[in-house]
C-alpha cells in the first residue's frame, strides 16, 4: 500500500518548527535525561554534531504514537547523514509503564528518553502541546 503523505511529512515537521525560527537564534537548553535502557543521553553530548530532531511524546497521546512511526523512518533515512531524533516521553507514572512495551513494539531505533517530572519539557515546550517538536541544527 502507497503512503502518498510520507513525502509531505519532514516540510511539515519543519513548518511546525518555523516559530522557532521566528525570533532571534537561540542556543539549545542543556539536558541530561535517562534512556529507556538506563543510560544517561545528555544533549550537549550530541550538539553541534548533528541535526536533532526533539519530539516530545506520550503513550496516551494518538497523534503522537502515530508521528513517531514516520519519526522513525526519517531517522533510519538520513542517520548516515548526520541526523538524530530523540523522543523525549513525558509520560506520568500512571502511564511510564507502557513506554518500554509500546518502543520494543514498534521496534524504533533511536533514542527515548523519560522526562517524568516534564521539566525538559516546561523549557522547550511550555504550553505543553503535544505532539511538540523541536529542530536543532548543528
Amino acid at each position: 500500500m502507497k503512503r502518498p503523505f510520507l513525502p509531505f511529512l519532514l516540510p511539515a515537521l519543519l513548518l511546525l518548527s518555523l516559530p522557532l525560527w521566528g525570533g532571534e537564534r537561540e542556543e539549545a537548553s542543556d539536558f541530561t535525561l535517562e534512556t529507556l535502557s538506563g543510560e544517561r543521553l545528555s544533549l550537549s553530548d550530541r550538539l553541534g554534531k548533528e541535526v536533532i530532531y526533539l519530539s516530545f511524546w506520550a503513550t496516551w497521546c494518538t497523534p503522537c504514537r502515530l508521528e513517531m512511526g514516520h519519526l522513525e523512518r526519517l531517522y533510519r533515512k538520513y542517520r548516515a547523514r548526520g541526523f538524530t531524533v530523540i523522543a523525549v516521553n513525558i509520560d506520568d507514572s500512571e502511564t511510564v509503564s507502557q513506554v518500554r512495551p509500546f518502543v520494543r513494539q514498534q521496534r524504533f531505533t533511536f533514542p527515548v528518553v523519560l522526562d517524568r517530572d516534564r521539566q525538559v519539557a516546561g523549557r522547550y515546550d511550555p504550553a505543553g502541546v503535544i505532539p511538540y517538536g523541536v529542530l536543532i541544527d548543528r
